[in-house]
């Protein structure tokens, strides 16, 4: 059975993870995309964590923990909103780009790219 302290811990621990994933997503290159998967990576495993020792025991002095929570999920909407703006720059971007290929459509609609055909030879 883990302690209040634990439990608050995980909070802790899941909220730095996703500062650290905050960071990288400030410069949404590629690069910095698959820097920050890790962290998110870890945050999920400390909210799993704390979620199971919330499912084994009821904490004794809630109010500190509460307040980590607190602080846990404004973080969250945090990030999300930062990756739901890394993902409409990258759409926004592959609309262009489509369009820069492939043009439009007399009524103004952009045309979808050509796809290309494949051969498949045997030998």
């Amino acid at each position: 059975m883990q302690t209040d302290n634990e439990q608050t811990q995980h909070a802790r621990d899941a909220t730095a993870e996703l500062r650290q994933a905050r960071q990288f997503l400030v410069k949404p290159t590629p690069e910095s995309l698959n820097q920050c998967y890790p962290w998110l990576e870890q945050a999920v495993g400390s909210l799993r964590s704390l979620e199971a020792s919330l499912r084994q025991s009821t904490p004794a002095n809630p109010t500190v923990l509460r307040k980590q929570v607190l602080t846990l999920q404004r973080e969250v909407v945090e990030v999300s909103a930062m990756l739901q703006s890394v993902a409409n720059f990258y759409q926004s971007w592959s609309r262009r780009l489509t369009v820069a290929c492939s043009g439009y459509t007399p009524h103004g609609v952009p045309t979808p790219p050509p796809r290309q055909r494949r051969t498949a030879w045997e030998a």
